[in-house]
């Protein structure tokens, strides 16, 4: 490795760890990511340095060999006795052989003979005989029974047949960037170095926004180039809302009946139906109307302990109610009957609102409500420690129609449990009679 390119990597890793010393610690990770700061998410070339370095004795002198001997044995594969210990491991990056050609990466074991090249491609072709002119040499020079080459791509894909001969297939195995976070990942679990941990977190978070640009691009290109999948692309963009709604409208009815199974014996609760239900508030949710789907739970203020019900007023009692603005929430609130509307028609909050937020507080660790409004007390709904958005449509994390697609039935119990146990329970416990 060239000294330039040392002090460059060396840098990074400095201005990763510098973090730490720099804010305040946090178990979530929750920093700017430093990959995206110094624009190199999205650089193929500084990524694989940067794993490169990881997996090298020098550079990461606590880790370096623990992790080449992890990453070969779990990602590649290969036979821990063949492997061995940590000993004397190191990497290698853009290794030159003989005819000038380079190999990206290399774990390299010297005393013991073992030489296991990697040849990484994105966006870059395959050159003539690239592969088979790595496993001749890496055959040639430093066999052992059982050497391949890991060839790292976004999706897993073999190397062309322009690089390698069929024949050689069976000495290459295929590695994702998705595989290698998820690997770190594993890797960093349970480790108590914060340091350490914060910068292998950091640069996991650089692989999931590197592979989802990278998928996004592989999309794109093909869409630009493949009148089918353009006609595809035309038709999806078209019903797209129309498929959110379904979901959502699903997801509702779910949480609906979840509910109304576990509250078949209580007298004290009752469903209201509020803005015309849930369903037509969800066709305008996605449509050009700004609306506010939910479940509302009415509980009547006579079934409340005398010295709270006087203190509603004209309030038809305490509510709890499932709502998405964006993101999915339950709350407590006081329906409020205005000029003797109908409940259907429930919209301003009582004058009272901030002494009913301090009298009626579930201690459930929501936040309060804003005084202006009907809520008294909500929560986020959280599924794997994120908010369900029904807006977002980027990373699956986020989102919550992706969710839905992996994990329905997980979405449908995190929300009827958080119901229950941070809402009914408590009100029932303290407030009703």
């Amino acid at each position: 490795m060239q000294e330039e390119e040392r002090k460059n990597i060396g840098e990074l890793m400095d201005k990763v760890e510098g973090k730490v010393s720099e804010l305040k610690y946090d178990a979530t990770f929750s920093f700017p990511n430093i990959f995206i700061m110094e624009d190199i998410v999205r650089d193929e070339t500084k990524m694989c340095k940067f794993l490169s370095r990881l997996l090298n004795a020098e550079y990461n002198p606590e880790y370096g060999a623990q992790m080449i001997v992890s990453f070969l044995t779990d990602v590649m594969h290969f036979d821990k006795e063949t492997i061995g210990d940590e000993k004397s491991w190191t990497s290698l990056r853009e290794y030159m052989i003989p005819n000038g050609k380079r190999i990206d990466i290399v774990l390299v074991n010297w005393d013991r003979g073992l030489f296991i090249p990697i040849e990484a491609k994105i966006d870059a072709q395959d050159r003539t005989n690239q592969c088979k002119d790595y496993l001749e040499y890496a055959k040639t020079k430093y066999y052992f029974d059982g050497l391949k080459l890991g060839y790292l791509t976004l999706f897993g894909e073999m190397p062309s047949d322009k690089s390698c001969s069929r024949q050689d297939g069976g000495d290459i195995i295929p590695i994702t960037w998705e595989g290698i976070g998820k690997w770190l990942n594993e890797f960093i679990d349970g480790n108590d170095d914060n340091n350490f941990k914060f910068c292998v977190s950091q640069f996991c978070n650089a692989i999931k926004m590197f592979t989802a640009y990278e998928k996004e691009v592989a999309v794109m290109k093909s869409i630009i180039k493949n009148k089918n999948d353009y006609e595809s692309a035309v038709f999806i963009n078209a019903h797209l809302n129309e498929v959110k709604a379904y979901k959502m409208k699903d997801f509702f009815a779910k949480v609906e009946k979840s509910i109304a199974d576990r509250l078949k014996d209580e007298t004290i609760i009752d469903e209201i139906e509020l803005w015309g239900g849930y369903s037509k508030a969800i066709d305008n949710y996605y449509g050009r109307r700004r609306n506010y789907p939910g479940l509302t739970y009415l509980v009547k203020k006579e079934h409340l302990q005398t010295k709270y019900s006087n203190v509603l007023g004209d309030d038809l009692g305490l509510a709890i109610r499932i709502e998405v603005d964006e993101n999915l929430f339950i709350g407590l609130c006081c329906p409020y009957i205005k000029e003797e509307r109908e409940s259907s028609k429930i919209s301003v909050a009582p004058q009272n609102k901030e002494e009913l937020i301090k009298i009626f507080d579930l201690k459930n660790g929501g936040k309060h409500g804003d005084p202006k409004w009907w809520w008294l007390n909500w929560k986020h709904v959280m599924v794997d420690g994120a908010t369900l958005n029904f807006r977002y449509d980027g990373e699956k994390e986020k989102s919550a129609i992706y969710k839905l697609f992996e994990n329905e039935k997980k979405c449908v119990e995190r929300t009827v449990d958080l119901f229950f146990d941070s809402f009914f329970k408590p009100l029932k416990e303290k407030f009703i009679k």
